[in-house]
Protein backbone atom coordinates (compact mmCIF):
# COMPACT_ATOMS: atom_id res chain seq x y z
CA UNK A 1 0.00 0.00 0.00
CA UNK A 2 1.28 3.77 -0.60
CA UNK A 3 2.52 5.58 2.00
CA UNK A 4 3.13 8.56 0.18
CA UNK A 5 1.51 11.44 -1.41
CA UNK A 6 1.87 11.91 -5.76
CA UNK A 7 4.13 14.73 -6.23
CA UNK A 8 1.61 15.03 -8.99
CA UNK A 9 -0.72 15.58 -6.20
CA UNK A 10 1.03 18.24 -4.19
CA UNK A 11 0.60 21.30 -5.68
CA UNK A 12 2.89 23.89 -3.44
CA UNK A 13 3.34 27.69 -4.40
CA UNK A 14 6.34 29.28 -4.15
CA UNK A 15 5.08 32.07 -2.07
CA UNK A 16 3.46 30.21 0.57
CA UNK A 17 7.26 29.42 1.59
CA UNK A 18 8.00 32.25 3.84
CA UNK A 19 10.97 34.16 3.33
CA UNK A 20 12.36 33.19 7.12
CA UNK A 21 11.56 29.86 7.09
CA UNK A 22 14.92 28.97 8.71
CA UNK A 23 14.11 25.44 9.67
CA UNK A 24 11.86 22.69 9.35
CA UNK A 25 8.54 23.82 11.53
CA UNK A 26 8.66 27.04 9.61
CA UNK A 27 7.63 25.33 6.28
CA UNK A 28 3.60 24.72 5.87
CA UNK A 29 0.72 22.01 6.97
CA UNK A 30 0.80 20.17 3.54
CA UNK A 31 4.09 20.25 2.79
CA UNK A 32 5.08 18.66 6.59
CA UNK A 33 2.26 16.20 5.88
CA UNK A 34 3.82 15.40 2.82
CA UNK A 35 7.42 14.72 4.61
CA UNK A 36 5.75 12.05 7.46
CA UNK A 37 3.80 10.47 4.69
CA UNK A 38 6.79 8.79 3.60
CA UNK A 39 7.23 7.84 7.84
CA UNK A 40 5.39 4.83 9.29
CA UNK A 41 2.10 5.93 11.20
CA UNK A 42 3.28 4.72 14.63
CA UNK A 43 6.49 7.00 13.64
CA UNK A 44 4.46 10.37 12.19
CA UNK A 45 2.38 10.45 15.27
CA UNK A 46 5.31 10.26 17.92
CA UNK A 47 5.95 14.10 16.39
CA UNK A 48 3.39 15.14 17.92
CA UNK A 49 5.52 15.35 21.33
CA UNK A 50 7.59 17.44 19.74
CA UNK A 51 6.29 20.93 20.37
CA UNK A 52 2.71 22.17 19.75
CA UNK A 53 3.29 23.42 16.35
CA UNK A 54 3.65 19.54 15.93
CA UNK A 55 0.62 18.45 17.72
CA UNK A 56 -1.87 17.88 14.70
CA UNK A 57 0.72 18.11 11.57
CA UNK A 58 0.44 14.48 11.33
CA UNK A 59 -3.04 14.77 10.55
CA UNK A 60 -2.48 16.32 6.61
CA UNK A 61 -1.08 12.53 6.25
CA UNK A 62 -3.86 10.67 4.05
CA UNK A 63 -2.42 7.46 4.63
CA UNK A 64 -2.67 5.47 7.83
CA UNK A 65 -1.23 1.85 7.85
CA UNK A 66 -0.99 -0.08 11.12
CA UNK A 67 1.29 -3.21 10.76
CA UNK A 68 3.61 -2.88 13.42
CA UNK A 69 4.28 -6.00 14.88
CA UNK A 70 3.84 -5.37 18.22
CA UNK A 71 0.18 -5.46 17.55
CA UNK A 72 0.63 -9.16 16.28
CA UNK A 73 0.27 -10.52 19.99
CA UNK A 74 -1.15 -7.93 21.95
CA UNK A 75 -2.69 -9.17 25.09
CA UNK A 76 -6.72 -9.26 24.29
CA UNK A 77 -7.13 -7.23 27.28
CA UNK A 78 -5.23 -4.14 25.49
CA UNK A 79 -7.27 -4.25 22.61
CA UNK A 80 -9.53 -1.58 23.85
CA UNK A 81 -6.59 0.72 24.23
CA UNK A 82 -5.79 -0.30 20.23
CA UNK A 83 -9.18 0.17 18.94
CA UNK A 84 -9.21 3.56 20.72
CA UNK A 85 -5.48 4.64 19.10
CA UNK A 86 -7.00 3.55 15.24
CA UNK A 87 -10.36 5.24 16.07
CA UNK A 88 -8.43 8.61 16.85
CA UNK A 89 -6.37 8.66 14.61
CA UNK A 90 -8.74 8.23 11.75
CA UNK A 91 -11.41 10.49 13.61
CA UNK A 92 -8.61 13.27 13.33
CA UNK A 93 -8.70 13.28 9.55
CA UNK A 94 -10.91 15.05 7.05
CA UNK A 95 -9.82 12.75 4.10
CA UNK A 96 -8.34 9.58 4.20
CA UNK A 97 -6.68 8.16 1.08
CA UNK A 98 -5.11 4.55 2.14
CA UNK A 99 -5.50 2.52 5.45
CA UNK A 100 -3.99 -0.73 6.35
CA UNK A 101 -4.23 -2.73 9.21
CA UNK A 102 -2.31 -5.99 9.79
CA UNK A 103 -2.74 -7.93 13.20
CA UNK A 104 -2.27 -11.98 13.93
CA UNK A 105 -4.03 -12.04 17.31
CA UNK A 106 -6.79 -14.73 17.46
CA UNK A 107 -8.62 -12.29 19.68
CA UNK A 108 -9.53 -9.60 17.53
CA UNK A 109 -12.92 -8.03 17.99
CA UNK A 110 -14.44 -8.01 14.45
CA UNK A 111 -16.88 -5.01 15.74
CA UNK A 112 -14.16 -2.70 16.22
CA UNK A 113 -13.12 -3.42 12.45
CA UNK A 114 -16.71 -2.49 11.21
CA UNK A 115 -16.48 0.90 13.11
CA UNK A 116 -13.12 1.53 11.78
CA UNK A 117 -14.13 0.93 8.21
CA UNK A 118 -17.29 2.79 8.79
CA UNK A 119 -15.30 6.37 9.78
CA UNK A 120 -13.33 5.71 7.03
CA UNK A 121 -15.89 4.85 3.99
CA UNK A 122 -17.12 8.35 5.68
CA UNK A 123 -13.88 9.90 4.75
CA UNK A 124 -13.99 8.66 1.12
CA UNK A 125 -11.10 6.38 1.63
CA UNK A 126 -9.91 4.82 -1.49
CA UNK A 127 -6.95 2.08 -0.76
CA UNK A 128 -7.93 -0.14 1.99
CA UNK A 129 -5.59 -3.65 3.07
CA UNK A 130 -6.85 -5.74 5.48
CA UNK A 131 -4.65 -8.81 7.06
CA UNK A 132 -6.12 -10.55 10.02
CA UNK A 133 -5.29 -14.01 11.46
CA UNK A 134 -8.94 -15.62 11.56
CA UNK A 135 -12.23 -14.51 13.19
CA UNK A 136 -15.37 -16.53 13.91
CA UNK A 137 -18.01 -13.90 12.77
CA UNK A 138 -19.41 -13.64 9.54
CA UNK A 139 -20.26 -9.90 9.37
CA UNK A 140 -16.30 -9.21 9.90
CA UNK A 141 -16.93 -6.07 7.20
CA UNK A 142 -19.84 -3.46 7.37
CA UNK A 143 -22.84 -3.37 4.57
CA UNK A 144 -21.77 0.35 3.82
CA UNK A 145 -17.95 -0.92 2.50
CA UNK A 146 -19.94 -2.67 -0.40
CA UNK A 147 -21.31 0.16 -1.46
CA UNK A 148 -18.39 3.00 -1.09
CA UNK A 149 -17.96 5.24 -4.33
CA UNK A 150 -14.55 6.00 -3.71
CA UNK A 151 -12.82 2.77 -3.34
CA UNK A 152 -10.27 1.90 -5.60
CA UNK A 153 -8.62 -0.25 -4.29
CA UNK A 154 -9.22 -3.15 -1.46
CA UNK A 155 -7.27 -6.38 -0.24
CA UNK A 156 -8.72 -8.33 2.39
CA UNK A 157 -6.73 -11.01 3.28
CA UNK A 158 -7.33 -13.90 6.24
CA UNK A 159 -4.48 -15.95 8.02
CA UNK A 160 -6.66 -18.80 8.42
CA UNK A 161 -10.42 -18.92 7.17
CA UNK A 162 -13.32 -16.19 7.37
CA UNK A 163 -16.90 -16.34 6.40
CA UNK A 164 -18.17 -13.64 4.86
CA UNK A 165 -21.84 -12.99 4.98
CA UNK A 166 -22.41 -10.39 1.97
CA UNK A 167 -25.06 -8.01 2.38
CA UNK A 168 -28.16 -7.34 -0.15
CA UNK A 169 -26.90 -4.70 -1.81
CA UNK A 170 -23.07 -4.84 -3.40
CA UNK A 171 -22.01 -1.72 -6.03
CA UNK A 172 -18.36 -0.87 -6.08
CA UNK A 173 -18.67 1.85 -8.64
CA UNK A 174 -14.74 3.12 -8.69
CA UNK A 175 -13.24 -0.30 -7.45
CA UNK A 176 -10.37 -1.12 -9.41
CA UNK A 177 -8.40 -3.75 -7.79
CA UNK A 178 -9.85 -6.53 -5.42
CA UNK A 179 -8.00 -9.57 -3.52
CA UNK A 180 -9.51 -11.85 -1.37
CA UNK A 181 -7.48 -14.82 0.20
CA UNK A 182 -8.75 -17.62 2.67
CA UNK A 183 -12.71 -16.64 2.10
CA UNK A 184 -15.30 -18.48 2.69
CA UNK A 185 -18.37 -17.32 0.85
CA UNK A 186 -21.51 -18.22 2.44
CA UNK A 187 -24.44 -17.45 -0.33
CA UNK A 188 -24.35 -18.41 -3.99
CA UNK A 189 -26.56 -15.29 -5.10
CA UNK A 190 -24.58 -12.47 -3.44
CA UNK A 191 -21.16 -13.85 -4.41
CA UNK A 192 -22.28 -13.59 -8.20
CA UNK A 193 -23.66 -10.50 -7.19
CA UNK A 194 -20.42 -9.21 -5.79
CA UNK A 195 -18.44 -10.11 -8.74
CA UNK A 196 -21.09 -8.82 -11.15
CA UNK A 197 -20.72 -5.26 -9.63
CA UNK A 198 -17.53 -3.76 -10.56
CA UNK A 199 -17.68 -2.21 -13.76
CA UNK A 200 -14.05 -0.65 -13.59
CA UNK A 201 -12.21 -3.86 -11.32
CA UNK A 202 -9.14 -4.22 -13.46
CA UNK A 203 -7.30 -6.73 -11.84
CA UNK A 204 -9.30 -9.77 -9.55
CA UNK A 205 -7.40 -11.91 -7.58
CA UNK A 206 -9.03 -15.19 -5.42
CA UNK A 207 -6.42 -16.83 -3.33
CA UNK A 208 -7.92 -19.97 -1.41
CA UNK A 209 -11.14 -18.87 -1.38
CA UNK A 210 -14.10 -21.45 -0.80
CA UNK A 211 -17.52 -21.57 -2.91
CA UNK A 212 -19.39 -24.18 -0.12
CA UNK A 213 -21.95 -26.00 -2.53
CA UNK A 214 -22.17 -23.40 -5.00
CA UNK A 215 -23.31 -24.91 -8.34
CA UNK A 216 -22.13 -21.54 -10.49
CA UNK A 217 -20.14 -18.77 -9.76
CA UNK A 218 -20.19 -16.27 -12.49
CA UNK A 219 -17.60 -13.04 -13.48
CA UNK A 220 -19.05 -10.52 -14.85
CA UNK A 221 -16.09 -7.58 -15.64
CA UNK A 222 -15.82 -5.55 -18.67
CA UNK A 223 -13.05 -4.10 -17.53
CA UNK A 224 -11.04 -6.40 -16.38
CA UNK A 225 -7.71 -7.15 -17.13
CA UNK A 226 -5.77 -9.47 -15.09
CA UNK A 227 -7.46 -12.50 -13.42
CA UNK A 228 -5.14 -14.81 -10.31
CA UNK A 229 -7.03 -17.43 -8.86
CA UNK A 230 -4.43 -19.96 -6.87
CA UNK A 231 -6.58 -23.08 -5.02
CA UNK A 232 -5.45 -26.47 -4.07
CA UNK A 233 -7.91 -29.25 -3.26
CA UNK A 234 -5.16 -30.52 -0.41
CA UNK A 235 -5.47 -27.30 1.70
CA UNK A 236 -9.58 -28.34 1.77
CA UNK A 237 -10.50 -24.75 0.14
CA UNK A 238 -12.69 -26.20 -2.31
CA UNK A 239 -15.84 -27.16 -2.18
CA UNK A 240 -17.00 -30.15 -1.77
CA UNK A 241 -18.36 -31.05 -5.03
CA UNK A 242 -16.50 -28.36 -7.34
CA UNK A 243 -17.91 -25.62 -8.83
CA UNK A 244 -18.35 -24.03 -12.44
CA UNK A 245 -16.26 -20.40 -12.60
CA UNK A 246 -17.50 -18.30 -15.69
CA UNK A 247 -15.20 -15.29 -16.52
CA UNK A 248 -16.67 -12.71 -18.86
CA UNK A 249 -14.21 -10.22 -19.57
CA UNK A 250 -13.78 -9.44 -23.49
CA UNK A 251 -10.50 -7.00 -22.01
CA UNK A 252 -8.82 -9.50 -20.04
CA UNK A 253 -4.81 -9.47 -20.95
CA UNK A 254 -3.38 -11.52 -18.47
CA UNK A 255 -4.40 -14.92 -16.70
CA UNK A 256 -2.97 -17.18 -14.22
CA UNK A 257 -4.14 -20.23 -13.08
CA UNK A 258 -2.36 -22.51 -10.13
CA UNK A 259 -4.13 -25.08 -8.63
CA UNK A 260 -5.64 -28.68 -8.59
CA UNK A 261 -8.76 -28.29 -11.56
CA UNK A 262 -10.66 -29.71 -8.65
CA UNK A 263 -13.36 -26.76 -9.90
CA UNK A 264 -14.09 -26.18 -13.90
CA UNK A 265 -13.08 -22.71 -15.39
CA UNK A 266 -14.02 -20.80 -18.44
CA UNK A 267 -12.47 -17.99 -19.93
CA UNK A 268 -15.86 -17.26 -22.35
CA UNK A 269 -14.91 -15.39 -25.58
CA UNK A 270 -11.25 -13.99 -24.29
CA UNK A 271 -10.43 -12.65 -27.71
CA UNK A 272 -7.56 -10.27 -25.82
CA UNK A 273 -5.84 -12.30 -23.66
CA UNK A 274 -2.18 -11.65 -24.70
CA UNK A 275 -0.88 -14.06 -21.34
CA UNK A 276 -1.58 -16.84 -19.62
CA UNK A 277 -0.02 -19.14 -16.71
CA UNK A 278 -1.43 -22.35 -15.79
CA UNK A 279 0.08 -24.44 -13.03
CA UNK A 280 -1.34 -28.00 -11.91
CA UNK A 281 -0.57 -30.10 -8.97
CA UNK A 282 -3.19 -32.94 -8.75
CA UNK A 283 -3.15 -34.92 -12.09
CA UNK A 284 -6.55 -35.88 -11.55
CA UNK A 285 -9.02 -33.48 -13.13
CA UNK A 286 -7.26 -33.80 -16.84
CA UNK A 287 -10.60 -32.86 -18.49
CA UNK A 288 -11.10 -29.52 -16.69
CA UNK A 289 -7.40 -28.50 -17.57
CA UNK A 290 -8.05 -29.24 -21.35
CA UNK A 291 -11.54 -27.22 -20.79
CA UNK A 292 -9.60 -24.32 -19.82
CA UNK A 293 -6.93 -24.61 -22.57
CA UNK A 294 -10.16 -24.54 -25.36
CA UNK A 295 -10.99 -21.04 -24.02
CA UNK A 296 -6.95 -20.00 -24.22
CA UNK A 297 -7.42 -20.04 -28.24
CA UNK A 298 -5.96 -16.00 -28.67
CA UNK A 299 -3.05 -16.08 -26.18
CA UNK A 300 0.77 -14.69 -27.44
CA UNK A 301 2.59 -16.04 -24.53
CA UNK A 302 1.73 -19.79 -22.68
CA UNK A 303 3.28 -20.94 -19.40
CA UNK A 304 2.50 -24.77 -18.52
CA UNK A 305 3.57 -26.27 -15.22
CA UNK A 306 2.52 -29.18 -15.24
CA UNK A 307 3.23 -32.45 -13.25
CA UNK A 308 2.20 -34.71 -15.87
CA UNK A 309 2.10 -33.84 -19.73
CA UNK A 310 0.29 -37.57 -20.54
CA UNK A 311 -3.19 -37.78 -21.57
CA UNK A 312 -5.32 -40.35 -19.20
CA UNK A 313 -7.77 -42.34 -20.68
CA UNK A 314 -11.14 -40.97 -20.95
CA UNK A 315 -9.95 -37.30 -22.39
CA UNK A 316 -8.13 -38.05 -25.56
CA UNK A 317 -11.33 -36.75 -27.55
CA UNK A 318 -10.95 -33.19 -25.47
CA UNK A 319 -7.61 -33.38 -27.75
CA UNK A 320 -9.91 -33.68 -30.75
CA UNK A 321 -11.49 -30.46 -29.74
CA UNK A 322 -8.30 -28.20 -28.98
CA UNK A 323 -8.21 -25.21 -31.12
CA UNK A 324 -5.70 -23.38 -33.12
CA UNK A 325 -3.65 -21.02 -31.16
CA UNK A 326 -3.14 -18.73 -33.70
CA UNK A 327 -1.38 -16.04 -31.48
CA UNK A 328 0.68 -17.99 -29.59
CA UNK A 329 4.52 -17.16 -30.09
CA UNK A 330 5.93 -18.39 -27.16
CA UNK A 331 5.73 -21.65 -25.05
CA UNK A 332 7.22 -22.50 -22.15
CA UNK A 333 6.96 -25.85 -20.55
CA UNK A 334 7.96 -27.30 -17.19
CA UNK A 335 7.20 -29.13 -14.12
CA UNK A 336 9.28 -31.39 -11.59
CA UNK A 337 13.46 -30.52 -11.68
CA UNK A 338 13.07 -34.17 -12.60
CA UNK A 339 9.99 -34.78 -14.80
CA UNK A 340 10.73 -35.53 -18.71
CA UNK A 341 9.83 -33.98 -21.92
CA UNK A 342 9.11 -37.31 -23.79
CA UNK A 343 8.56 -35.88 -27.20
CA UNK A 344 6.10 -38.34 -29.49
CA UNK A 345 4.64 -39.88 -26.60
CA UNK A 346 3.41 -36.68 -25.07
CA UNK A 347 0.11 -37.13 -26.94
CA UNK A 348 -1.07 -33.78 -25.43
CA UNK A 349 2.17 -31.67 -25.57
CA UNK A 350 2.16 -32.89 -29.38
CA UNK A 351 -0.87 -31.57 -30.13
CA UNK A 352 -0.01 -28.07 -28.76
CA UNK A 353 3.00 -27.71 -30.93
CA UNK A 354 1.27 -28.62 -33.93
CA UNK A 355 -1.40 -26.38 -33.36
CA UNK A 356 0.67 -23.71 -32.73
CA UNK A 357 1.62 -22.63 -36.28
CA UNK A 358 3.51 -19.56 -35.30
CA UNK A 359 5.43 -20.41 -32.42
CA UNK A 360 8.47 -18.77 -31.84
CA UNK A 361 9.96 -19.25 -28.56
CA UNK A 362 9.85 -22.78 -27.04
CA UNK A 363 11.34 -23.05 -23.04
CA UNK A 364 11.71 -26.62 -22.04
CA UNK A 365 12.37 -26.57 -18.30
CA UNK A 366 12.18 -30.51 -18.38
CA UNK A 367 14.36 -32.79 -19.92
CA UNK A 368 14.35 -33.26 -23.52
CA UNK A 369 14.45 -36.25 -25.01
CA UNK A 370 12.62 -38.70 -27.07
CA UNK A 371 11.59 -42.50 -26.53
CA UNK A 372 14.41 -44.63 -26.30
CA UNK A 373 13.45 -46.89 -29.28
CA UNK A 374 13.07 -43.57 -32.06
CA UNK A 375 15.81 -41.37 -33.05
CA UNK A 376 13.55 -38.64 -35.04
CA UNK A 377 10.82 -36.46 -33.91
CA UNK A 378 7.52 -37.14 -35.47
CA UNK A 379 5.52 -35.69 -36.58
CA UNK A 380 7.35 -33.06 -36.91
CA UNK A 381 5.02 -29.82 -35.52
CA UNK A 382 4.62 -27.26 -38.49
CA UNK A 383 6.30 -24.43 -36.18
CA UNK A 384 9.56 -25.98 -35.87
CA UNK A 385 10.21 -25.81 -39.58
CA UNK A 386 8.68 -22.54 -40.19
CA UNK A 387 8.76 -20.32 -37.46
CA UNK A 388 10.70 -21.65 -34.45
CA UNK A 389 13.79 -18.88 -33.56
CA UNK A 390 14.99 -19.88 -30.43
CA UNK A 391 14.77 -22.83 -27.64
CA UNK A 392 15.89 -23.49 -24.59
CA UNK A 393 16.20 -27.29 -23.09
CA UNK A 394 17.22 -28.54 -20.12
CA UNK A 395 19.38 -32.10 -20.21
CA UNK A 396 20.25 -33.95 -17.30
CA UNK A 397 21.53 -37.24 -19.44
CA UNK A 398 23.34 -36.08 -23.40
CA UNK A 399 22.92 -39.07 -24.39
CA UNK A 400 18.89 -39.32 -23.99
CA UNK A 401 18.44 -35.82 -25.64
CA UNK A 402 21.06 -36.72 -28.31
CA UNK A 403 18.34 -37.93 -30.77
CA UNK A 404 15.87 -34.93 -30.22
CA UNK A 405 18.60 -32.27 -30.47
CA UNK A 406 19.91 -34.23 -33.82
CA UNK A 407 16.10 -34.32 -35.15
CA UNK A 408 15.54 -30.60 -34.06
CA UNK A 409 18.54 -29.22 -35.69
CA UNK A 410 17.78 -30.93 -38.61
CA UNK A 411 14.25 -29.68 -39.34
CA UNK A 412 14.33 -26.10 -37.81
CA UNK A 413 14.89 -23.80 -40.94
CA UNK A 414 14.81 -20.32 -38.79
CA UNK A 415 16.34 -20.84 -35.20
CA UNK A 416 18.52 -18.56 -34.72
CA UNK A 417 19.35 -19.84 -30.70
CA UNK A 418 19.47 -22.97 -29.48
CA UNK A 419 20.17 -22.39 -25.36
CA UNK A 420 21.15 -26.37 -24.02
CA UNK A 421 21.34 -26.17 -19.97
CA UNK A 422 23.33 -28.86 -18.68
CA UNK A 423 22.68 -30.07 -14.68
CA UNK A 424 26.12 -31.69 -13.96
CA UNK A 425 29.47 -31.44 -15.31
CA UNK A 426 30.78 -34.81 -15.65
CA UNK A 427 33.09 -35.88 -18.10
CA UNK A 428 30.10 -38.05 -19.82
CA UNK A 429 28.50 -34.41 -20.11
CA UNK A 430 31.56 -32.97 -21.82
CA UNK A 431 31.64 -35.61 -23.99
CA UNK A 432 27.89 -35.39 -24.81
CA UNK A 433 28.55 -31.54 -24.64
CA UNK A 434 31.21 -31.93 -27.95
CA UNK A 435 28.64 -34.28 -29.82
CA UNK A 436 25.95 -31.70 -29.86
CA UNK A 437 27.85 -29.09 -30.92
CA UNK A 438 29.03 -30.84 -33.98
CA UNK A 439 25.85 -31.45 -35.05
CA UNK A 440 24.87 -30.56 -38.42
CA UNK A 441 22.55 -27.06 -38.38
CA UNK A 442 19.60 -26.59 -41.80
CA UNK A 443 19.80 -22.78 -40.01
CA UNK A 444 23.07 -21.09 -41.39
CA UNK A 445 22.13 -18.17 -38.42
CA UNK A 446 21.81 -21.12 -35.25
CA UNK A 447 23.97 -20.66 -32.35
CA UNK A 448 24.24 -23.58 -29.77
CA UNK A 449 24.82 -22.27 -26.53
CA UNK A 450 25.83 -24.25 -23.52
CA UNK A 451 24.87 -23.98 -20.03
CA UNK A 452 25.69 -25.45 -16.71
CA UNK A 453 23.21 -24.79 -14.40
CA UNK A 454 24.30 -27.37 -11.46
CA UNK A 455 26.19 -25.25 -9.11
CA UNK A 456 27.71 -28.44 -7.04
CA UNK A 457 26.30 -27.25 -4.04
CA UNK A 458 24.56 -28.61 -0.82
CA UNK A 459 20.52 -28.02 -2.51
CA UNK A 460 20.74 -31.08 -5.09
CA UNK A 461 18.33 -29.07 -8.05
CA UNK A 462 18.49 -27.59 -11.03
CA UNK A 463 18.64 -24.00 -12.09
CA UNK A 464 17.11 -23.17 -15.24
CA UNK A 465 18.16 -20.48 -17.67
CA UNK A 466 16.15 -17.54 -18.32
CA UNK A 467 15.64 -15.92 -21.65
CA UNK A 468 14.95 -12.43 -20.62
CA UNK A 469 15.78 -10.83 -24.21
CA UNK A 470 12.78 -12.19 -26.25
Amino acid sequence: MARNTSEANLQIAPEKLEDNAKNLSDLPDDILGHILSFMETREAVRTSTLSKRWKYVRTFTPNLVFDDFRFWFIKENLWKHVGDYVAREIHLRGFVRSFGFEVRHYGIVAALLRSWITELVMRNVQDVSLFLNSSDEHNVLPDCLFTCKSLVHFKFSIGGIVSLELPSTIYFSNLKTLSLRNVRFLNEHSTNQLFSSCPVLEDLTLNDCRWSDFQLINICAPKLLRLTIFERVHFGYTSPHGCRITVFGPNLTDFVYDGDFFNEHYLYNATSLEKACIRQGCVEHHNHLYQLLQCLSSVKDLELGLDDYEVPKGVGELLDDMPMFKNLTRLDVNGFVHGSLVLNSNIGLMKLLKNSPRLEVLKASWVFRLPLDQDDINPMPPCFRSHLKIIEVHISDGKESYNALKSLLRNAHVLKKLVISFCCDSKRDKFWERRILKLPKISKDCKVIVERSYDGGEDNFCLFHDINEI
